[in-house]
């Protein structure tokens, strides 16, 4: 049985950029596609095709299209596949042989939500990054194709091994001094990637209004949702807790000072999306298609290079100099404003809070005494990290102008919990 994907156009990859480039540089892709969103729902909820007749239909795609994938490739060409492990994504890789020949090409069924088509996000944004970019050492996968008709994007295979894979390997005291430089090296393009996809779609906005204030909020859903919760389960309580309670009201408030860029976002820049090879990086899986404050990417990363000792038992020193360089890499000689630091430190917390949810419940199906030992021992080291980042966050907003009413009852606020 032959799927739909099998017949589809050679322009339709194109056809589908071009439908979403004049929108997503106005950061509203998903507008713009909403129709398209709809009829990929309701194509998806229609097509009964099982495993097997879906990946047969790509392995068909491929085998009439590699030629003009690889305009190097001659000969007859044949297509083998091996499974790779997806999330929440289905993604197969396939080898593409024609003669002495080899080029490695992933599908990937990626989900459709009402508000976004993560596939067809992923290739706009690996097309545009792509495109753009003249760092050889900095990319994303090369998007071959998008298959409407079966909602697959088609990729060629990145080399590399997972960042997150080489940092578990990292210690001082068993690194030599060339591997430390590649680590070094590698770190450092993560900044360099994430500064150069932030710049492609940038937006400068003030923080002077009660909408701008609302749209800050709504990117910090978790700390809200915990912190005025009666959520019983954090990994602290007390004086912190009020110290946070008073920070968010002081963001609630309209007491945010400055002002914040807002852009497109990777979403999930993490060390395990991110292929390091031979001096270079591949940054993958690029689905979100809404705008968000450049900072948030930064701190899902930097608080990654936090809690990686605590997971793995490794030495502190060797995470927070790859914090420095990174943080280095992606801000260049340029002076952090305090506005835009205290963004970031907000945005440190949430992804703190977030980690300690997922903990928290991966520990409910463990045996009670393994508990007794591993709930405490994130306890203890998150409200240690928790307990920083709250009070750097406190120094900005006592250092912010004091003639601002707004500023100034939010300082002698958290100075009164603080004592």
């Amino acid at each position: 049985m032959k799927s739909a994907a099998t017949q589809t156009s050679p322009t339709s990859a194109s056809s589908a950029l071009s439908e979403l480039t004049h929108v997503a540089i106005r950061f509203h892709p998903e507008d713009v596609t909403q129709a398209r969103m709809d009829a990929s729902l309701a194509r998806n909820a229609s097509t009964n095709a099982s495993y097997e007749e879906r990946v047969h239909a790509v392995e068909a795609h491929l085998c009439r299209n590699a030629l003009r994938y690889f305009p190097g490739l001659h000969g007859k060409v044949c297509v083998h596949r091996l499974p790779m492990r997806g999330s929440t994504a289905q993604i197969v890789r396939f080898q593409v042989v024609a003669g002495a020949l080899r080029k490695d090409v992933v599908a990937k069924w990626a989900p459709i939500y009402k508000e976004n088509n993560e596939g067809l996000t992923e290739y706009y944004h690996y097309k545009r990054f792509n495109d753009n970019n003249t760092i050889a050492a900095i990319g994303c996968p090369t998007a071959l194709d998008f298959l409407a008709e079966g909602n697959v994007l088609l990729t060629e295979a990145v080399p590399g091994e997972s960042l997150l894979t080489l940092l578990r390997r990292r210690n001082i005291s068993r690194v030599g001094h060339a591997k430390t430089q590649e680590m070094d090296r590698a770190i450092q393009l993560c900044g360099i990637w994430l500064r150069k996809f932030h710049s492609l779609v940038c937006e400068e906005t003030t923080a002077e209004s009660n909408a701008q204030a609302r749209r800050i909020r709504g990117c910090i859903p978790k700390i809200n949702a915990l912190c005025f919760g009666d959520d019983t389960t954090l990994p602290f309580h007390g004086s912190l807790l009020c110290k946070i309670r008073s920070i968010m009201q002081h963001v609630f408030h309209g007491g945010f000072p400055g002002s914040c860029q807002f852009a497109q976002r990777h979403g999930d820049f993490g060390p395990g999306n991110i292929l390091v090879d031979s001096g270079s990086i591949a940054v993958l899986d690029i689905t979100r298609n809404k705008p968000a404050p450049t900072v948030s990417d930064l701190a899902y990363f930097t608080v990654y290079l936090d809690l990686m000792p605590y997971t793995w038992l490794m030495d502190h020193r060797l995470f927070a100099r790859y914090k420095s360089l990174f943080l280095a890499a992606y801000f260049g000689d340029r002076t952090i404003p305090s506005d835009q630091l205290f963004l970031f430190h907000l945005f440190e917390l949430e992804a703190l809070l977030k980690f300690w949810l997922r903990q928290n419940e991966r520990m409910r199906s463990l045996p009670k005494i393994v508990r007794w030992v591993y709930q405490p021992y994130w306890r203890l080291h998150l409200g240690h990290l928790l307990t920083k980042t709250v009070s750097r966050m406190e120094y900005i907003i006592l250092q912010s102008k004091p003639e601002d009413p707004q500023l100034t009852g939010a300082s002698m606020e958290i100075g009164e919990v603080s004592v």
